[in-house]
């Protein structure tokens, strides 16, 4: 908001959206035309996206950056499948059109997906090994990844990947973030696939977290309006990060808020 970015926050409890519009109220605007509003959308229900589609067009002529940052973290490995990855998927195809139309409409002629994912996806720290590391090391074939995916949900045994759901369902949204990347630089659609960490942050799904709300969103932040980023990195502390090892104890690592 700070930046001179208009807001439509995605959620599906309308006081909690009313309470963060409060909060982010505070800050000053940087031009007297922005707004900030939210629309409804429930990542656990597939069912909401095509409705908050169009109620996002009802709302907004353009979108210039879309910031998939909804998720689950429970034991559940078919939730957190659905929620974490094939949902999080849906919404940015459905909302994908209306990224390539409002492109040209931007400073970069570009637009871009933020996807929010983490170290504990890391294939060193996930301990992913198998079909589902050659699958995830170098990401082409989203079918095959989903493929094993829905055979882990499922229980099958020697998957490969991470026997906890959250470590899991980030790798594989990753995966897919550098899938679409390639897939947009191929067919010269002019939106950009950034993929980041927020670290260890203290919210309602993390109690335990380190950071404060402010610090972990700082690179996802930045990494929706900065110049240096590249399409199918993945960052942390605006940093690039390796997909397949990271050092884990950096999740609790602030940077400087600019």
């Amino acid at each position: 908001y700070a930046k001179g970015f208009s807001i439509v926050l995605a959620t599906r409890d309308t006081n909690k959206a009313q309470e963060a519009i409060a909060e982010i109220s505070k800050t000053p605007k940087k031009t007297d035309d922005q707004t900030l509003t939210f629309i409804q959308l429930d990542l656990g229900d597939a069912k909401t996206i095509p409705t908050a589609v169009e109620e996002f067009k009802s709302k907004s002529s353009r979108l210039d950056v879309l910031v998939n940052n909804a998720a689950i973290y429970n034991d559940d490995r078919k939730a957190t499948l659905e929620t974490n990855y094939f949902n999080t998927i849906a919404v940015t195809e459905a909302f994908l059109p209306i990224l390539t139309q409002s492109a040209p409409q931007t400073a970069t002629k570009r637009a871009r997906v933020v996807i929010v994912s983490s170290r504990m996806g890391c294939f060193d720290w996930a301990k992913i090994t198998g079909d589902a590391l050659a699958a995830l090391s170098d990401p082409k074939d989203l079918d095959k990844i989903t493929a094993i995916s829905t055979a882990w949900a499922s229980g099958h045994a020697n998957t490969g990947l991470s026997d906890v759901a959250y470590s899991t369902s980030k790798a594989i949204i990753s995966a897919y973030g550098r899938i679409l990347a390639q897939r947009l630089t191929k067919d010269n659609v002019p939106v950009d696939v950034i993929v980041t960490c927020p670290g260890s942050t203290k919210t309602d799904m993390n109690p335990a977290g380190i950071k404060t709300v402010e610090q972990g969103a700082d690179t996802i932040s930045w990494a929706s309006y900065s110049p240096t980023v590249q399409t199918g990195k993945f960052y942390g502390h605006r940093t690039e990060v390796a997909y397949d090892t990271c050092d884990i104890s950096l999740m609790g690592k602030t940077v400087d808020l600019d």
